[in-house]
């Protein structure tokens, strides 16, 4: 189940931010931790969407990557309706930066991924008949 990944990286990103970084302990910091909590499951149903597509791979992951970007941004730009955010909070400016960080990321992580698909395959040992 692919909410659990999600879950648990959120409750690591809370605990580092509450017992590393000293976030403060407050009602809306709690409140949007929650709302980052939302955000996260939201991108897994988002994913989810987007995987029943009869698409090519590369199209797939990137139209899964503005699905689970959207989502999330659009569940916290909910959250502005009740809980306190500064003024440009969800300026174009602000969005485009964040997009921008998450696509950079997205591709390192993409990369790292296919090199280290690749390096196995050039260091990957022969099989060797089992001796009996």
């Amino acid at each position: 189940m692919a909410i659990f990944p999600a879950v648990r990286a959120w409750l690591g990103n809370q605990a580092i931010g509450y017992f590393v970084l000293s976030y403060p302990q407050t009602w809306d910091s709690y409140a949007w931790g929650f709302a980052i909590g939302v955000a996260a499951t939201a991108s897994v149903f988002a994913v989810f969407a987007v995987l029943g597509f009869g698409i090519a791979f590369a199209v797939r992951t990137i139209v899964a990557f503005l699905a689970v970007f959207v989502a999330c941004e659009r569940i916290l730009f909910a959250a502005t309706a009740l809980l306190p955010s500064g003024d440009g909070a969800f300026s174009i400016a602000v969005v485009a930066q964040v997009l921008t960080i998450n696509a950079v990321a997205a591709l390192a992580l993409g990369a790292a991924h296919i090199l280290g698909w690749a390096s196995q395959l050039l260091f990957e040992k022969s099989p060797q008949p089992i001796l009996r």
